[in-house]
């Protein structure tokens, strides 16, 4: 999971992140008890939390992307460590706290008594409402300062490990939002992009409210034979292109379903983006409620991508929520994630002709200020 903190005296700076958790599919999404049907079930494969969280990746140091052009320096781990740009602090557990409240409303109901609390689109504080000490997780804390030189310090990671698959999970309580930031966690084989593709999971610009999530590919990733009812969300509109020769705006309402980075209809480098249609997951909104959890499943075997975001933390399901819990326990006592016990994505993306994501990508954990 990861979780974004933004100082409230500090627009644009800061970000915390929580643990990562990586499912994969166990023998090509087949397991154990499953033979000729899909097991919905996901083995977890990678725990990045605590202090070990850092391990898992390296710091990025250097001047920022073409693709983003941030104005800013990236840092390496020495420097971050020395400046106050990463560190691990430890947050009430909030996700626990809904588990405990419906153990409670069960027993309560059991035992004859009816719970009429009412529970509000905005996390609670745990120690205001519990009596005794609120459970608490480990945060990922990164940063980003300014300097004397003008761009600002900030933070890049770029996993060890790659991918071809997963389920990925995050806990987003808090992200930077507002004039000239761009947060974001993706995945990309950035020395070869676009040929191996990038997945962009999570992120926002400036102050974008929407959760979004956007494949950029080579041609022939084309999302226009969605089957019905496999998503609630809809595509980011590509409208206002200019005509190559005359410049005049093309106003045509079109959707950007085709991967492809270069696609002429579509604004450079749009790709296919699948857009939340609740205009409080993401920014500003999303931390005034506590934020939330955000994931991906990828399925090369069924050939679809699928995506979610649950916010504030009480709406995320309970299938989730227990496996976000007890992911650090023994394994016989973890729950592993069911995406198929979910509400539906907001985003499907039908991946079998999408050579390009084959390749396997890093994780990429970024703050870009531009």
């Amino acid at each position: 999971m990861i979780a974004a903190n933004l100082s409230d005296t500090s627009i644009c700076s800061n970000i915390s992140l929580f643990f990562l958790v990586i499912y994969h599919a166990m023998n090509h999404v087949y397991m154990h008890c499953c033979i000729t049907i899909k097991c919905t079930n996901y083995p977890m494969r990678c725990l990045q939390e605590g202090p070990e969280f850092f391990d898992f990746y390296t710091f990025y140091e250097g001047h920022d992307s073409a693709g983003s052009n941030g104005y800013l320096m990236y840092v390496n781990e020495a420097t971050a460590r020395v400046k106050g740009l990463a560190n691990v602090t430890y947050e009430e557990d909030v996700l626990d706290f809904y588990a405990q409240k419906e153990e409670d409303s069960k027993t309560e109901t059991q035992n004859g008594l009816s719970n009429n609390d009412t529970v509000k689109d905005v996390e609670p504080s745990v120690s205001s409402i519990s009596t005794s000490a609120p459970k608490t997780e480990p945060f990922i804390y990164m940063g980003s300062r300014p300097t004397k030189a003008g761009p600002r310090d900030s933070i890049r990671l770029e996993g060890k490990r790659r991918f071809n698959r997963g389920l990925f999970i995050i806990d987003v309580r808090h992200m930077p939002a507002g004039c000239g930031v761009w947060p974001a966690f993706w995945l990309t084989d950035e020395a070869n992009w676009p040929v191996n593709g990038e997945i962009d999971i999570v992120e926002g610009v400036n102050f974008q409210s929407q959760a979004k999530t956007a494949l950029h590919t080579t041609k022939g990733c084309v999302m226009d034979d969605i089957p019905a009812g496999t998503m609630t969300g809809e595509w980011d509109p590509s409208v206002g292109i200019p005509d190559k020769k005359t410049g005049i705006p093309d106003m045509t309402m079109r959707y950007a379903q085709n991967c492809f980075v270069y696609d002429p209809p579509q604004w450079l480098n749009q790709g296919c983006v699948a857009v939340n249609k609740n205009n409080d997951t993401l920014g500003i909104p999303l931390n005034k409620k506590g934020g939330g959890v955000f994931a991906l499943e990828w399925d090369p075997v069924y050939r679809h991508m699928r995506t979610w975001v649950f916010t504030p933390h009480k709406k995320v399901p309970n299938n989730m929520r227990d496996a976000i819990r007890t992911a650090n326990l023994p394994e016989g006592q973890r729950v592993m994630p069911n995406p198929d016990l979910w509400p539906l994505p907001y985003g499907y993306f039908a991946i079998g002709k999408c050579n390009s994501l084959a390749k396997s990508p890093v994780v990429i954990i970024d703050v870009v200020i531009f």
